[in-house]
């Protein structure tokens, strides 16, 4: 048996299973701001999630020290039944999170390369170099190649 204080490693866990249901909430709000395409918002999306990170990391640090390199799988073999029951139930909760949380970012950039393809075929539009025609002095049609041009690079 491991000599690890489980109260604590079970507060850990709890804690990281918080901070990641936060996470989890913040990407379901990025999938609409993106569909939105809501750059502040997104921002702000990005912010917060880069804290909730932080304070994962942090979390993990301690849950490693806590089982000194010992995996939970491991720990769950040697710890009595209230213990292993309760981190059992946590571990769980967190593998489901973690398998949504990976569909909603996968989705979430599924959407972000979709948006960013449509913002390349338009400025791809913008900037084409298609000759047009147009009626000129005297009512002859004429091309000029600078008219053409929604964007004037120049200016």
């Amino acid at each position: 048996m491991f000599n690890i204080d489980l109260d604590k490693l079970i507060s850990i866990l709890k804690s990281e299973y918080e901070l990641y249901q936060n996470i989890y909430n913040l990407a379901k709000t990025k999938k609409e701001v993106i569909i939105n395409r809501d750059i502040d918002q997104l921002r702000e999306i990005v912010k917060k999630e880069e804290t909730y990170l932080t304070k994962t990391a942090k979390l993990e640090e301690k849950r490693i020290e806590i089982c000194k390199e010992n995996s939970l799988t491991e720990i769950l073999k040697t710890v009595n039944a209230p213990y292993r029951t309760e981190l059992n139930l946590i571990r769980d909760n967190l593998v489901t999170l973690f398998e949504d949380l990976k569909n909603i970012n996968s989705l979430n950039k599924e959407l972000l390369d979709i948006s960013l393809n449509l913002n390349n075929m338009t400025m791809a539009f913008l900037n084409s170099n298609n000759r047009r025609l147009t009626y000129g002095k005297k009512g002859m049609v004429s091309s000029n190649k600078d008219q053409h041009k929604l964007i004037n690079h120049k200016a």
